[in-house]
């Protein structure tokens, strides 16, 4: 993989998206009580209020922004296995994927539906162990994040999208620590003896070269 395209990927940040057809109904399907009742309303019901989130009053029909902020936060501690936590019961794979692929859907129609009433959902960058995660996953580096953006957050939540605004600052702080990943994980390789290959593109030469072979087949036909 060249460094073109290393260094790409690394820039990755999480942005709200829209479907383009008619928005269903924003409803998490009701099979999911069993499961919700069982690993998350030990700790966050009304009554236990873990990390000051009560769980036990969120509706499984969304109807406003505050609604859809809290179930993404559901839906974000989940994905980053916060949720449940490892001293309880843990859900089956299935079932917890089963759920994450409903809740990850009903939010795609929470957006929208909430964005064609003047609702808005604010998008947000990965926060510092997102990133940190993401970088380590990919090259097997653990960078230090304290040069990013400080993540705010709201109790125990690090995903907060009010906070995590970004700005073009920011991108560049992202892509330097992405780059300095990068530039490392070169070096191992270079000090374990492993060759490094430069790939260098013409688009005069390749791509827009076969463009125009295209087009000349589409005239001659």
């Amino acid at each position: 993989m060249t460094r073109f395209l290393l260094t790409t990927c690394l820039a990755v940040f999480f942005f709200s998206s829209f479907a383009q057809a008619a928005p269903p109904e924003a409803r998490l399907p009701e099979k999911h009580r069993a499961f919700f009742k069982a690993h998350c309303l030990d700790c966050h019901d009304s009554e236990t209020r873990e990390g000051k989130v009560d769980l036990e009053t969120l509706p499984f029909r969304i109807t406003t922004i505050e609604q859809a902020e809290r179930w993404q936060k559901v839906l974000n501690a989940l994905n980053a296995g916060e949720m449940p936590p490892e001293d309880s019961e843990q859900p089956g794979n299935t079932e917890k994927a089963d759920f994450l692929d409903d809740l990850a859907q009903t939010m795609v129609a929470a957006r929208r539906a909430l964005s064609d009433s003047g609702g808005r959902i604010t998008m947000r960058r990965l926060n510092r162990r997102e990133y940190q995660n993401t970088i380590e996953h990919l090259l097997g580096i653990k960078v230090d994040v304290s040069s990013l953006p400080a993540d705010g957050g709201s109790g125990t939540f690090d995903t907060v999208g009010a906070s995590q605004f970004i700005s073009s600052d920011q991108i560049e702080q992202y892509l330097k620590l992405g780059r300095s990943a990068v530039g490392e994980l070169f070096e191992r390789q270079a000090a374990m003896g492993q060759e490094t290959k430069v790939f260098r593109v013409e688009p005069e030469d390749t791509v827009n070269v076969k463009n125009r072979e295209t087009v000349h087949k589409m005239e001659e036909t």
